[in-house]
């Protein structure tokens, strides 16, 4: 899970949220930068499944049946955790 912006606002809420996120910008507006090689990014197909360079496939279509909701509120609630808890309990 990660994140990918050209807003230098994002990109300190997401890096000081503890979410990888990478800059985007062009290579010009950051002189003392060394780039040791360009990688090609992933390409998505028709059906929403994204390619990496060697090959490996990442899904990323909807569930069919759609994943269950197991919480639904505000992330800092000690609720969330009894649910997500009583979930993985629920799959042992």
């Amino acid at each position: 899970i990660g994140a990918f912006t050209e807003n230098l606002n994002d990109l300190d809420l997401l890096f000081y949220a503890g979410v990888p996120v990478w800059y985007i910008c062009m290579a010009d507006s950051m002189p003392y930068v060394r780039i040791d090689s360009v990688a090609p990014l992933l390409r998505e197909d028709h059906s929403r499944r994204f390619v990496r360079p060697d090959g490996f496939i990442v899904d990323c279509t909807n569930a069919s049946p759609p994943h269950k909701i197991i919480y639904d509120g505000l992330p800092n609630r000690p609720d969330r955790y009894h649910k997500m808890a009583a979930f993985l309990d629920s799959l042992l």
